[in-house]
């Protein structure tokens, strides 16, 4: 039983630091995108943060983010996963 446990410990570790790998280096790229599509969607189109995220950011791993922009002062906030996100 201890042998399963260990098998199965080492598995969900090297799936967890597999997938970390496989995501950080892109997070700056997907913040830039929902940044991107967000500030123009919200400022240019003059349309909700619902319908963008329903319309725009309706994928896979963009759909993780959560965008928020503050119209005062023209600042978008986007945290991504584990609370990363660009200002």
């Amino acid at each position: 039983m201890k042998k399963g446990r260990l098998i199965l410990l080492v598995v969900v570790g090297i799936l967890l630091i597999g997938g970390y790998m496989f995501l950080n280096p892109r997070l700056p790229i997907i913040n830039g995108y929902v940044s991107k599509a967000a500030c123009s969607c919200t400022f240019l189109a003059d349309r909700s943060m619902a319908d963008i995220e329903a319309k725009d950011l309706s994928f896979s791993p963009i759909e993780l983010a959560s965008p928020s922009v503050d119209k005062e002062i023209k600042k978008r906030v986007v945290p991504v996963f584990w609370g990363w996100g660009m200002h």
